[in-house]
């Protein structure tokens, strides 16, 4: 039996999950996505998911968790101002609001400059500059 067996996860959500994997260990987050696992459990849900018991699925929870991590490099590699950093990583918390630019874009086709440069630029075009 594997972890994932045992967090009940799909075959989707297998390859899914090992991706973004793939993505923190390139970016060298491993360990404050293990960190984000251990100090975050799912979100309690209004009604019981089967097999899951009160709370949102495994899966679900742990993709959110990597998403989040990637994002927050992302965010310090862009951000020359670290208050501004700080302001979007709590957008990101609370709303979420970067997680389009992680399911839209795949990372395997492009090298670490690419990236930065493709989400400063999402960043720019979609967002109001925080001064």
């Amino acid at each position: 039996m594997t972890l994932y067996d045992l967090y009940k996860y799909t075959s989707k959500e297998i390859v899914e999950v090992e991706y973004l994997l793939d993505q923190a260990k390139r970016f060298n987050i491993l360990d404050v996505v293990q960190e984000a696992f251990f100090q975050f459990s799912p979100d309690l849900v209004d009604e019981e998911i089967e097999g899951f018991g009160e709370h949102e699925p495994w899966a679900i929870s742990h993709k959110r968790h990597i998403v989040n991590e990637i994002i927050y490099y992302l965010i310090y590699k862009v951000c020359e101002n670290e208050y501004i950093a700080e302001y979007w990583i709590n957008e990101q918390i609370f709303k979420e609001i970067f997680t389009p630019f992680m399911l839209k874009n795949d990372f395997r086709k492009l090298d670490d400059e690419k990236i930065f440069k493709l989400f400063k630029s999402y960043l720019e075009e979609n967002f109001e500059k925080v001064e």
